[in-house]
């Protein structure tokens, strides 16, 4: 990524650029463990890499954002007696994204990070990031206190389920003084999307067996069953076919093991590249 962008013309108006930032549409925010910092110069080539890592090293974007509220990070002014009034500070911040849909594996997993701070990356409809800036060619997310989830279950007579990320902000003026945007293909809002739990579901005969989304229950076998016919990848498996027929894997497996899929960083390196699931074990 680059710190900088080019603009068609060079020539200014009265100290405003001839080519002035003008913020675009938030499409996809990036949650990602608190402190952690980034390489500029590297972080738009490890995207993928990045979603796929083993903790903690992992980020977490979500994306099909299609609105935006604030409630708070409003200026406090105040005076004593007859003197002047003074800036004191700004209300606590929570920023509430509105995602299109109802994404049950999206909603559930956000629970759990409740009271959990967290820092977040935001990416517009042009590919610009927004962060702050950890020095020495490095950026960071804006610090969180708190993410929470919530929204419609279901839909009513107005209006569909929905759902709502809010992100309250540990401390919204810092954020705003070490703000940066960093310049990133237009693409890389395509790519942001986190990974979801799955599951294996014996299906019928001792050793077959199909992957199954483990939030919402849904059958995906068909979609990664010629990509993960192979033993090499997983574990704990000597054999392993996909009947496309049937759509189920038949997995040989190690004496009393249990067949588990590779680590995500592990498929994620294949070629072709093994991409957006996690085996869940009970983590």
């Amino acid at each position: 990524m680059k710190t900088f962008r080019s603009c068609e013309t060079g020539r200014f108006n009265t100290g405003t650029g001839g080519c002035p930032f003008v913020p675009e549409k938030i499409k996809a925010a990036i949650l990602m463990t608190a402190g952690t910092t980034f390489d500029i110069a590297t972080f738009e080539d490890d995207f993928v890499r990045l979603i796929h890592a083993n903790r903690p090293d992992r980020i977490y974007p979500f994306g099909n954002i299609i609105q935006y509220a604030a409630n708070g990070g409003d200026a406090n002014v105040s005076s004593v007696g007859y003197g002047p009034s003074k800036f004191n500070g700004y209300n606590p911040l929570t920023e509430t994204w509105t995602i299109d849909g109802r994404p049950m594996s999206l909603f559930k997993n956000l629970m759990r990070l409740k009271n959990i701070p967290m820092d977040v990356a935001y990416i517009d409809n042009d590919g610009n990031i927004y962060c702050e800036d950890a020095g020495n060619g490095k950026f960071k997310g804006y610090s969180l206190s708190s993410v929470y989830p919530d929204g419609a279950q279901f839909p009513t007579e107005s209006e569909n389920a929905s759902m709502n990320v809010n992100l309250v902000y540990r401390d919204i003026e810092a954020a705003w003084k070490n703000s940066i945007v960093l310049s990133s293909d237009g693409n890389i809002v395509d790519k942001a999307n986190g990974l979801q739990w799955v599951e294996l579901v014996k299906a019928g005969g001792a050793n077959e067996y199909k992957l199954i989304s483990k939030d919402d229950g849904l059958d995906i076998t068909a979609i990664y069953g010629s990509m993960l016919r192979n033993q090499t990848a997983w574990q704990n498996v000597s054999a392993a076919a996909f009947d496309p027929d049937t759509e189920t894997f038949t997995l040989t497996t190690t004496a009393g093991e249990s067949p588990l899929l590779k680590r995500p960083s592990d498929l994620c390196t294949f070629n072709p590249s093994i991409t957006g699931i996690e085996q869940w074990t009970g983590q």
